[in-house]
């Protein structure tokens, strides 16, 4: 690996322009470059240096050399530094081009400000379709003819992954994170896995291949064990486990949501899950029940894992003895559609939950309230308890432990008391955490965990008000 050493060109600051400082600096560095022919992955002195070189600040350093990353002039290799990218190919001939990197470049740095996301809308329009817009510039490295709109406007794109679009979790993560992309000056591809790792994975290839800057992640359901007294991934998310080291050995930045997978060390943003188990027992504790149960699916994610985790503490802790036949982890949870006059369409899955929910609360010693793993389970906990005779929430407390737009549904039935995640902060601090660390201001895994709020509705039998108490936060490690 060759290290340039010596000064690079004199910066001759013109203070009359309007082009920002760190536009003429890195059109310097981008001079230098071209005019000593130096060769791909030449490592470029320090940001320290340069700023010293140049006489500028550090910070205004920084953005000269985003802006030639930005420009495929330069990569970014952490921790080693800052390094010349490779010369551009064309697509059809595999010739290298300098002329087509010095023009790109040169249009990206001499841009006097920042063009406003929607002039991307034509170009993302002509990607969707593979069809590249008028004057499009020509094809580079083995980018796919879809991104020749974006090399055309110079902007850089996310890549957001998620399972579906059918909760409203997903749908304001997805609105959220699309509002600070577009306000960062970056554009946003999105793609659904179907809940399919197999087609997670294809779709992650997909963004490598047209060149995504970075990628926020929504897993599918990646279950997980306990295994002395650690968690441990289950065997069906191999697959996760191994395109998720792919990105980190090709140092592609991404970040997951909601729940995070244990053997990778990377950022993620999550609710804090233990806090919603915990509160939720401790509120029907407070309203003096006293065989409390948990009903989940007869797999863990690391989100539910955590919430059964502090179920269980809470009932340590106001010395209430633990009964595993008060915990109900058999169900399917299927993703149940939803219906103009049917809240769910009938499948195998849902027709054996509402079975095992029957018989759970048919045992003679029954629980007298109930912690629901989501919305989903707490509606049908909410119908076999209607057809066994039990009143909610005189016999049954019932408290959802994540709500979505499907308790809109039935809200008029009986409204659920439910632990409200932030799922518009969810998408807001995953794209930043992305941002960042796309842009090298950051190089560490983030690991943040967002607060829960409880809201009191009639279904747990408490005071309704609909104002969120917000749950103490928890501290948790595997």
């Amino acid at each position: 690996m060759a290290i340039t050493r010596g000064l690079f060109l004199k910066l001759d600051r013109n203070r009359s322009s309007t082009v920002p400082l760190h536009r003429q600096v890195a059109q310097c560095i981008h001079d230098d470059i071209m005019q000593r022919n130096l060769a791909a992955h030449t490592k470029i002195p320090s940001e320290v240096e340069l700023a010293q070189q140049y006489g500028v600040s550090h910070g205004t350093i920084t953005k000269a050399l985003e802006s030639l990353v930005r420009a495929h002039v330069l990569y970014r290799q952490r921790p080693q530094g800052t390094f010349v990218a490779d010369a551009i190919t064309t697509a059809d001939t595999g010739v290298l081009n300098d002329t087509l990197l010095t023009t790109t470049a040169r249009q990206l740095l001499a841009s006097q400000q920042e063009q406003p996301a929607l002039t991307a809308v034509k170009p993302a329009i002509s990607m969707m379709t593979n069809t590249p817009t008028q004057g499009a510039a020509a094809p580079t490295q083995n980018a796919e003819p879809s991104l020749l709109a974006y090399q055309a406007t110079n902007m850089l794109f996310i890549g957001i992954l998620l399972p579906s679009l059918k909760s409203s979790f997903t749908a304001i993560v997805l609105t959220s994170v699309e509002t600070m992309t577009r306000a960062a000056g970056y554009g946003l591809v999105f793609a659904h896995s179907e809940s399919n790792i197999t087609m997670e994975r294809y779709h992650v290839e997909q963004f490598l291949k047209q060149g995504i800057a970075g990628i926020i992640i929504f897993p599918g359901e990646h279950q997980v064990e306990e295994v002395n007294g650690h968690l441990v991934s289950a065997s069906a998310g191999q697959l996760r486990i191994d395109y998720l080291r792919m990105l980190q050995n090709r140092n592609v930045p991404f970040v997951l949501v909601d729940r995070y997978v244990p053997e990778i060390d990377c950022s993620y943003i999550i609710s804090d899950d233990y806090a919603a188990g915990y509160g939720a027992t401790q509120h029907l504790i407070a309203l003096g029940r006293k065989r409390i149960g948990f009903v989940t699916a007869h797999y863990y994610l690391t989100s539910s894992y955590y919430r059964y985790i502090g179920y269980c503490q809470c009932l340590k802790d106001y010395k209430i003895p633990y009964d595993d036949r008060l915990v109900l982890r058999t169900l399917q949870y299927p993703d149940l559609a939803i219906e103009t006059n049917r809240p769910f369409v009938d499948n195998v899955n849902s027709v054996h939950d509402r079975e095992q929910i029957s018989a759970y609360l048919s045992q003679a010693e029954r629980p007298d309230a109930v912690i629901a793993m989501n919305d989903l389970i707490a509606f049908q906990t909410l119908q076999a308890a209607e057809k066994a005779g039990i009143t909610v929430p005189d016999d049954l407390a019932l408290v959802c432990s994540g709500e979505t737009t499907v308790g809109a549904v039935y809200a008029s039935v009986i409204p659920f008391t439910s632990i409200i995640q932030p799922v518009e902060e969810i998408g807001r601090q995953s794209a930043s955490l992305i941002l960042s660390l796309v842009a090298g201001r950051i190089a560490d895994a983030r690991k943040i965990i967002l607060p829960v709020s409880l809201i009191v509705r009639q279904s747990s039998g408490g005071t309704p008000n609909n104002i969120p108490q917000f749950l103490p936060r928890h501290r948790y490690s595997d």
